[in-house]
Parts: structure tokens; sequence; C-alpha cells
């Protein structure tokens, strides 16, 4: 008999952090109760005020609820991902139940399908009723670049070989008494089982599913018991686990796949996470408090702390500034020139401030001439002056990456090797563009996601600096819907190129599901089998130190195939009432889950001087 290795939090460390999220937008505020309290992410900053009264809202809980910690401590791990960097002590505030925590996002797509959904605009919405089998740490305690793998509706797992994991259910777990609306025979309220976890991971895996990269390496699921089941993977895999915890891989009902046809575009809407979920298409979300939840903090209080959340679609970005400024929304992401106003005239006003791994970035169709001759995409990327667009666009808030969260600070290129590959250089784009068949350079289609003015700016810049280089540009600028659904997914239908937003992905995932000849968001055609080659490889290196140089060359070996011209990175600037406590950025601020606001909370007192 083999024996069993109990499994402890797999730390996947990086200077990661939300980057643009897909649905970081907004519009109108009216539904939104200007009086409404709030909370926050799971990491209040230094400079946050000091904790207050522990007095809860009118609709508190006791008092005495313990600081927030993420769920509870996993099993031991034999993991060789490295540990997690040094981190400041918790804060010493005491969380506080009830109040409603208000926010906005731009996306209209409210009903979807988490199999087959690109974008955020469903996690973000009626994607917080579903939870994951694991997650990761939020806390104060937890850096912004930490992934911690941790229990949800999985609560100890097994490694019982290289390619053998077993994996225990919480007990606690029932399916959401939902809505009438999303009610479905013989689901709500009855027990989360193993059946529920293997059915879900077989759809997500099917052929045409948008989350199959993030399960390359199993090769088969089994139910063993109610609440037990075994992966085994077709090899040893570095980052099984994390993939696991991902926010896009939900866990879905079959009973509520059925009741909807055989797809969940409509619904019903059942889940096990910590929000019950009821829409209104292109108006709002609320997310009440689920009682049952599974979840408790370290001391042994019921997770959440909120009694809802509010989610006000805006695509308004000017609506959506007035909106925070009148206290309507609890946190607002900032312009540059919104975060001037902020400091100079609301100074209570927090701004958390940090390096982001998420792009924006163009697209190329790399089946067809002549964007399949690398020799024309490095054209286009010489001719883009990236630190003309941060400085004049970001006000110099900015930074180059590949666009990938690593495993470790390390496996990041310096930034000189992004600097001699990526600083502008019209002569070099003008030979090379001669050098592939056009020296009178050419003429050429850019899809654009309208996603704000800010987005539209820096394209007509970039579009200005292409034409200096005799790459002539028409913009087609469209709606983002169309983005998600015919750009930013498998095979892209897009004309020459395409100019969008990308959000934080694992390098893992990431690679796997954008350059992978068999990715779900191989929007640019990539079908390299070298490239497919050095991706397994790094994907199944439990050696940390080889898969680091793994990485290393492969981003080399990105920058040199242009595959995508990566633009920036941001450095995000989002902005809070102080109301909001227990605030963190840990594993890129959850992007997709949004499960971080199950772990944030209110002060009522600091909420009360101020309104």
């Amino acid at each position: 008999m083999r024996k069993a290795f109990l499994i402890r939090p797999l730390v996947l460390t990086m200077a990661v952090v939300l980057g643009l999220s897909l649905a970081a937008c907004g519009g109108s505020d009216e539904d939104a109760p200007a009086s409404a309290p709030a909370s926050a992410p799971a990491s209040a900053p230094a400079s946050a005020p000091a904790a207050a009264p522990t007095a809860a809202p009118s609709s508190a809980a006791p008092s005495s609820a313990a600081p927030a910690s993420a769920a509870p401590t996993a099993a031991p791990s034999t993991s060789t991902a490295p540990s997690a960097p040094s981190a400041p002590a918790v804060a010493t505030e005491k969380p506080q139940y009830g109040g409603e925590y208000r926010f906005q996002t731009t996306s209209p797509r409210i009903g979807q399908d988490p199999k087959n959904t690109t974008g955020t605009g469903y996690f973000y919405n009626w994607g917080r009723a579903l939870s994951s089998l694991l997650r990761y740490e939020y806390r104060t305690d937890v850096p912004a670049g930490s992934y911690i793998v941790a229990p949800d509706l999985v609560e100890t797992w097994e490694n019982l070989s290289p390619t053998e994991y077993v994996f225990h259910l919480n007990p606690n777990v029932k399916w959401h008494d939902a809505a009438p609306a999303d009610r479905v025979a013989g689901l709500n309220g009855r027990q989360f089982t193993a059946d529920d976890a293997v059915y879900s991971i077989n759809r997500l895996m099917e052929e045409g599913s948008a989350q199959r990269g993030y399960w390359t390496a199993v090769e088969s699921v089994e139910v063993l018991d109610a609440s037990t089941f075994k992966i085994t993977t077709l090899f040893p895999s570095a980052t099984l686990l994390t993939n696991i915890a991902f926010g896009f891989n939900k866990m879905m009902a079959k009973e509520a796949v059925e009741a909807g046809g055989g797809n969940l575009q409509q619904g019903p809407n059942a889940g096990t996470a910590g929000w019950i979920v009821e829409c209104e298409v292109d108006v709002q979300c609320v997310y009440h408090r689920n009682p049952d939840f599974h979840l408790k903090d370290a001391d042994g209080n019921q997770l959440p702390y909120l009694d809802r959340l509010r989610n006000i679609i805006m695509p308004d970005v000017q609506a959506r500034f007035a909106a925070f400024r009148s206290k309507k929304l609890d946190t607002h992401s900032l312009t540059t020139e919104q975060r001037i106003i902020a400091e100079r005239n609301y100074p209570e006003v927090e701004i958390d401030e940090y390096k982001a791994y998420g792009s924006t970035f163009i697209h190329f169709r790399t089946d067809q001439a002549p964007w399949n001759d690398k020799r024309v995409r490095q054209a286009v990327s010489k001719a883009i002056d990236r630190q003309m667009i941060t400085d004049v666009i970001y006000d110099g808030k900015g930074h180059f990456s590949m666009a990938m969260a690593m495993p470790s600070a390390d496996a990041y290129l310096p930034n000189e090797e992004f600097v001699a590959a990526w600083t502008q250089d019209i002569p070099e784009s003008k030979r090379l563009l001669a050098e592939a068949g056009f020296p009178d350079g050419l003429d050429a289609m850019m899809w654009v996601a309208n996603y704000s003015e800010t987005y539209i700016a820096l394209v007509e810049l970039m579009q200005q600096q292409l034409k200096e280089a005799g790459i002539r540009v028409k913009l087609f600028i469209h709606d983002r819907p169309s983005y998600l659904s015919r750009v930013f997914t498998r095979h892209g239908e897009f004309e020459d190129m395409a100019y969008g937003p990308q959000g934080t992905f694992t390098a893992d995932s990431w690679l796997n599901a954008y350059y992978h000849s068999d990715g779900g968001r191989n929007s640019s055609w990539v079908n390299d089998p070298v490239l497919d080659k050095m991706i397994e490889e790094q994907s199944r290196e439990l050696d940390t130190a080889k898969r680091i140089d793994q990485l290393l060359e492969i981003q080399r070996y990105l920058i040199d195939q242009t595959y995508q011209a990566v633009v920036r990175s941001s450095i995000s600037q989002a902005s809070y009432w102080p109301w909001i406590r227990n605030r963190a950025v840990s594993a890129g601020a959850d992007y997709p889950g949004a499960r971080l606001e199950e772990v944030r909370w209110i002060d009522q007192a600091i909420y009360d001087k101020y309104n």
C-alpha cells in the first residue's frame, strides 16, 4: 500500500496583482442606496485608519467576531513551489457583521455559462453564486504576489503519487436555497457531492470549453465515494492545484444545467458560494449573504461578514467617479486625472496602488499573411513607443512584462531585456517591413475594444506611431461583448490585428490558454510545435529552479516571435472610502474569482463619521 502524504497550502509567489479586469467599467447608480455601508478586500493598507470600536451595523451579528482570515488551513503539501515572501503582521482590527458593499462593473454579460465564458462579466455577476474546489488565501498578512492554495469545497487532499490526487469534500457544503426563479427540483438544500465535482470537472474539460486549458494535465477523474474523488494526471504537474483554485473553474450542478436546457446561459443560478445572487440584466446584481456558507474564519466565525453586495452596471466612466464621490459606491478604480481630484478634494479616501500583471495587447491573425511572418509582427512592435504611451496616457504609471503572473520574482525577465526589445525603433521597423516584402509599408485593420475613452486615446496615439513606420492602420471600434465573443476567444474572427485588455493569469494557465495550439483563448491562431513543447515541459517540471529557467526562455522566445505585442502592464490605483476594511490584493486580488468580498467588512464607526 502506498503511503499518502497530506498536502499543505501550495504557495505560488510572484509580484502579481489584479491587472486590467475585463469587466472594469461602470454606469448609473440610482439603485444603490446612498446610506448603505460597505466592506473591503482582505488587507487593510498601512495607511488605513486605526481600528474603530466594534459596534456592529444595525443588522449586525455579535461584535465578538474575530479578525478575518481565508478558509481553514489545508493539509500538508509535497509541492516544490517556493514559499511566499515575508509579510507584515495581521492587523488587529475585529471584523463586524452586517451592511452592504457597493461597487460597479461595466459588463452587461450577466447570463452566461461558466464553461464558455472568457470574460469576467459573468464571474463578477451571476458567477459569484458558484464556488471552486480550491481557492487562494486572502489575508492582510499574505502579500499581493502570493498564490497560496487553500480549501473551499475541498477540505483536505492527498498526493498518493506524483500523478494521483485524492480530494475530500467539506461535509457542510449545501446548494443554495435560491430565489424562486433559480430553484431546481431535488437540488436546493442538498449536499454537494463527489458526483457534482466530477460532473463539473468533466464539463470544464470538454472539447470547446474555454476553461479546458486549466485541465490539460488531467487524464481522468473518478468518484471514490459520496464525499471523495480522485484525479489522475498524465504527468507530474507543477501547477494542477493552482489551476484548480483559479476563479474560472466554478462547480456546477447537473440538475441546473439540465434545467437550463443543456447550459446555464439563462440560469438557473444555483450555487454553493457565500452569496445568493439576484440580477437585473444591464441594471444591477444584488448578492445576499448565504446563511449556510461552509467556510469560517480562523476563529470559527462564519463568513461572509457582509449582509449584501450590490453591483451596479455602469458603462460611463464619469458616472462611476461621480457615484464614488457622492458615496453611492464604496470603491472605484481611478484614472490619473481622477486620482488628482480625489487626493485634492477627498483626503480621507484610501488608494491602494500596486503593480499589476494584466495588460493591454495587440492580437495578430498569425494564420494569415502577412501576419504569419514574424518580421511583420516585429515591425509593428518596434514602431510602438510604449514609454510615450505610458507617460502621456497614464502619467508614467506602468511597467513592462509579458503579462503573466510568474511563480517567483526571479522568473520575470529583467527590465533591461524588455527595454532592449521594446524601445521604439522606426528605422528597424521599416527595415523589417522591407525585408518581408513591404518596402512601401502596408495597410491594415485594427479592431479596438471600446472599454473607455482612455483606451481609444491610447489606440489613436499608437495609430500615429505606426504610421511613422509606414503601417497605415484603420481602426474598427467595437463594443466589449464583441471583443469577448469574436476576439478574446479561440481562433479570433477579427481582421489583421485587434487591441484589448487581458486580466491577471498565472503563467501556466495563460501559456496553455493563449499560446498553446490547443488553447481555449488562442485568439491569434498560434500553432508553434516548438512553443507547445516548451509550454508542456514547464508545466510538468517539479524542480523550481529548472522551471524558472524554462519560463525565462519562454518569455524570450515570445518576445522574438511576437505572437502578441504587449503594449503595457498597469499600476493599479484602487480607491476606497475608509470604512471598507480588511482589504487584500493577495493572489492578484483574486481575478477573476471575485471571492475576496467574503472576507471584507465595514467599520460602522468610520462609516458614521463620514456620512
